[in-house]
């Protein structure tokens, strides 16, 4: 029997399951999850309860380390994983900002949007940020859901936690040739609408 506690192995697991689906949610009820899918089961509480929770974990840290990997707050505003398959018709619908996403932004997120655009990367406890919104937190959360922004975590040489935000044309994931929008964007709409019309589930992409 594998010993998913090794992160490698749970890291591998995972990857198969993404290789298998392309998009999976990390957790959801109906959805294809990578939760569900380690667990065996659907959750209807955290996953953080179940026995499994800090070896999916390590797993997911394993991943983000050795292979490609990409998690964004595509479907319901929920972390989003994506093969790397994937990921050039993915920066191809988000390269620039569109109408459908800008149009549902408030004063105060575009503030932030574009000090982020007029910056190379923009940490969440920048004191500045305060001036452009009430919340800083919630706005980022708003144009993350949006896909406006790429973000990364990062330690601080304190230890602190903080996320950094970015354009995505200065994250890892540009491409100096995009694809077209329009079949980039209908490619990712069909993966999850096949997987959606297989297991039952009702979910929205923001756009």
């Amino acid at each position: 029997m594998e010993n998913l506690k090794s992160p490698p192995i749970m890291g591998k697991k995972i990857y198969k399951l993404l290789e298998k689906n392309r998009i999976l949610l990390l957790q959801d009820k109906a959805f294809p999850s990578i939760v569900c899918g380690i667990v065996g089961e659907k959750l209807k509480g955290s996953w953080w309860g179940h026995p499994l929770a800090n070896p999916i974990y390590n797993g997911l840290l394993w991943l983000e380390h050795n292979r490609p990997t990409l998690s964004v707050k595509l479907i319901d505003g929920k972390v989003t994983y994506l093969h790397e398959s994937l990921f050039d018709d993915f920066y191809s619908v988000v390269c620039e900002p569109r109408d459908w996403q800008m149009k549902k932004l408030k004063d105060e997120d575009r503030h932030v949007l574009e000090y982020v655009f007029g910056k190379k990367k923009v940490a969440s406890d920048d004191p500045h940020l305060n001036k452009l919104s009430k919340d800083p937190k919630k706005s980022f959360v708003a144009l993350e859901k949006l896909l406006l922004v790429y973000s990364v975590e990062e330690h601080t040489p304190s230890g602190k936690h903080v996320k950094e935000y970015m354009d995505w044309r200065n994250s890892k994931f540009s491409i100096d040739k995009p694809n077209d929008y329009l079949k980039s964007k209908s490619q990712i709409s069909e993966i999850v609408t096949k997987l959606s019309d297989e297991f039952g589930a009702k979910v929205k992409l923001p756009w």
